[in-house]
C-alpha cells in the first residue's frame, strides 16, 4: 500500500529486482506496448497495471507528467474526469496490499495533501469505521459527489461501516479462479462498469448532502419503485461455497460446477417465465434483454437480441417437451465431457449427474463449447433436430457473454415496470431510488423512518426512464448505519421479524473495536 503513494510522488522513480534495474518511465512504455498481450486473470499482472493507471490518473489530476505520456482510451479519461480527483486514487488503491486496513486510507493521506484535498490526519486510535467514514465523507465534501455509493456492497463487509460508507480495504474487482469459472469477468469488464449504468435524465444541479450526529447521511432523489420479485437464486449461492470448499481439481469439485449450472440455467428460465406472465409480456422481455446488454454492453445490439430470443425460445416447454429434443441435448452434453482434458469430468459420477439433470445438461452444452461450429461439426445432418440444434449453435455465445450475471446479484421487479439488478441479496420491500447527483440508482432497505444503503443497481423499464421520473416523488433520504437501524426497527416495528435478513450476519461491533486496538499495538509497522 505504501509503495503506490511513494511511487506516485516521486521525482524520479526506478524498479529494482533482484540486480536488474529499470527505471519507471521506461517500464510505463513496455507495459503499455505489452499489455494486450497479458491475461488480467492474474492478480500479479493487474497489480502492475494499476500502479501503471494509478500513476497516469495521478500525473493527469495533478497537472504534471514529468515528461512522461500514457496514452488512455476516451472511456478511461472520462472516467478519471468523472470521479474526480482523489475518489480516482482511492479507487485505485483498493487493490493494494495493507497489513493493517487503516492504512488504506493514512496511506493515501500525502498524496491527498498534494492534490489539495487532504484526508483527516491519521489517527491510529481511531476505528477502521471511523476512519473510513471520514476519508467518504471528505471524497463527497471535496468533490460535491456521491461516487462512494457506487461502491458500498462487498461480499465480504466489515462490521461497524455506515451503510453509506464503503469497506476501502475490500477489492471487489478481483475474482479468484474459481469465480472466473463460473463466468465471473476480469478487472476493466463488465462487471466494473455496470455499478454506474444510469441511462435517464441526468440532474445537473446541486443539492446539498448533510451528514448527521449519528453517522448518517441525508440525500434527495426518487423513488422509482417497491421491490416485488426477487431472483435472488439461493440455492445456487450456497452451492458456491461447496466449490469453494471442495478441493481442485476432484470429482466432487466438477460436481459442485454441474450443479452450480443446473441452478443457473433455472435462475435465467424463472425470470423468462416471469417475463412472459407479465400484463405486458413483450415489452417486459425487451426490457429484460436491454437489461442483460449493460452487464456486457460492447456486444453488437442485433447479435445479442438474437441469442435472447434464441436461449427463451429453447426454455419453452414445447421445445424441451420433445423426446427427440431432449435425447439430442443429453447426447451433446455427454460427448463434450467425454472429449473434455480434465478427466474429473468425464468421471462416471459427473456423467450421470448431467444424465439426469436436463438442465445440467443444457449448460455443459451451452458452456463447454468452441462456438456454434462446434455444434455443426459434432452432430451429423440426420442427427440434427431442426429447432434445438439451431437454438443451441446461437444461444452458446449470449449464454456465455451474461452467466456471470447470476453470481453476487439479485435481479428484480418493483412495481411492475422496473427490472433491474443489484449486487448481493436484496428483499421483497426494499425500495429502488435514485439519489440526485448520483450516478446510478441505489436499492434500500427500510428501517423504520430510516433506510440502510444496500447497493447500486441496474434498472430498466417498460416505457421511457424520463417518464418514470416525472411520475416520481422527490423525497429525502436519511441513511443510517446498521447498527441504528435495527435500533428503530426495535422501537418501531415491535413485530418480532429480522427485517435485515438480506445480509450476512455481523459481528458484535465491540468485536470490532476490540480488533482494532490490537491492530493500533503494530498500526505502525507497515
Amino acid at each position: 500500500m505504501w509503495t503506490l503513494q511513494e511511487l506516485l510522488l516521486a521525482t524520479h522513480a526506478t524498479i529494482l529486482c533482484g540486480e536488474q534495474v529499470i527505471a519507471w518511465d521506461t517500464f510505463c512504455q513496455a507495459l503499455e506496448l505489452m499489455e494486450a498481450t497479458f491475461s488480467l486473470s492474474s492478480k500479479g499482472v493487474r497489480n502492475f497495471v494499476n500502479c501503471f493507471y494509478a500513476y497516469s490518473d495521478f500525473q493527469d489530476i495533478s497537472g504534471s507528467n514529468n515528461g512522461q505520456t500514457i496514452q488512455r482510451s476516451h472511456s478511461e479519461v472520462a472516467e478519471v474526469n468523472a470521479e474526480g480527483k482523489l475518489s480516482s486514487l482511492v479507487q485505485h488503491a483498493r487493490i493494494r496490499h495493507a497489513t493493517n486496513p487503516k492504512d488504506k486510507i493514512f496511506g493515501l493521506y500525502g498524496i491527498s495533501e498534494r492534490l489539495r484535498q487532504p484526508f483527516p490526519s491519521p489517527d491510529y486510535t481511531q476505528s477502521v469505521a471511523k476512519i473510513y467514514m471520514e476519508a467518504t465523507m471528505a471524497i463527497i465534501r471535496h468533490e460535491n459527489t456521491l461516487w462512494p455509493l457506487d461502491n458500498v456492497w462487498s461480499g465480504n463487509r466489515q462490521s461497524g461501516l455506515p451503510s453509506w460508507v464503503p469497506d476501502w480495504s475490500d477489492d471487489y474487482r478481483w475474482f479468484d479462479d474459481v469465480l472466473i469459472e463460473l463466468g465471473g469477468v476480469p478487472l476493466d469488464s463488465a462487471d466494473r462498469e455496470t455499478t454506474v449504468h444510469w441511462e435517464g435524465p441526468v440532474d445537473e444541479l446541486n443539492y446539498d448532502i448533510n451528514f448527521t450526529p449519528d453517522d448518517g447521511i441525508i440525500l434527495h432523489g426518487q423513488t422509482l419503485g417497491t421491490i416485488e420479485v426477487v431472483f435472488d437464486d439461493r440455492a445456487r449461492a450456497l452451492i458456491e461455497k461447496d466449490i469453494l470448499a471442495a478441493q481442485r481439481p476432484s470429482v466432487e469439485y466438477e460436481l459442485a460446477l454441474k450443479r452450480h449450472g443446473a441452478e443457473r440455467i433455472r435462475f435465467f428460465r424463472r425470470i423468462y417465465a416471469e417475463c412472459d406472465n407479465a400484463e405486458h409480456a413483450e415489452a417486459r422481455l425487451l426490457a429484460f434483454c436491454w437489461l442483460l446488454l449493460t452487464y456486457s454492453p460492447n456486444q453488437p445490439k442485433d447479435g445479442f437480441s438474437r441469442g435472447f430470443q434464441d436461449l427463451h425460445t429453447l426454455f419453452k416447454s414445447t421445445i424441451l417437451d420433445c423426446e427427440e429434443n431432449r435425447r439430442y441435448i443429453f447426447s451433446q452434453a455427454k460427448e463434450k465431457l467425454q472429449k473434455a482434458p480434465n478427466e474429473h469430468q468425464r468421471h462416471p459420477r459427473v456423467l450421470a449427474f448431467v444424465d439426469s439433470d436436463i438442465d445440467a445438461a443444457i449448460d455443459v452444452v451451452l458452456s463447454l463449447h468452441q462456438g456454434p461450429e462446434y455444434i455443426i461439426r459434432s452432430t451429423p445432418e440426420d442427427a440434427r433436430p431442426g429447432s434445438v440444434f439451431r437454438l443451441l449453435g446461437s444461444a452458446t455465445g449470449f449464454y456465455r457473454t451474461i452467466q456471470g450475471l447470476s453470481i453476487n446479484k439479485a435481479v428484480f421487479i418493483a412495481d411492475s415496470k422496473v427490472i433491474g439488478y443489484a449486487q448481493g441479496r436484496v428483499c421483497v420491500g426494499d425500495s429502488v431510488v435514485k439519489f440526485r447527483q448520483a450516478s446510478s440508482p441505489s436499492v434500500l432497505h427500510p428501517c423504520g423512518a430510516h433506510y440502510e444503503l444496500h447497493s447500486p443497481a441496474v434498472v430498466k423499464t417498460e416505457g421511457a426512464l424520463s417518464d418514470l421520473l416525472d411520475s416520481a416523488v422527490s423525497t429525502t433520504y436519511e441513511i443510517r448505519s446498521k447498527r441504528h437501524c435495527e435500533k428503530d426497527n426495535d422501537e418501531d416495528d415491535g413485530d418480532g421479524k429480522d427485517d435485515n435478513d438480506n445480509d450476512e450476519d455481523d459481528d458484535d461491533n465491540d468485536k470490532d473495536e476490540e480488533d482494532d486496538k490490537k491492530e493500533d499495538e503494530d498500526g505502525n509497522e507497515d
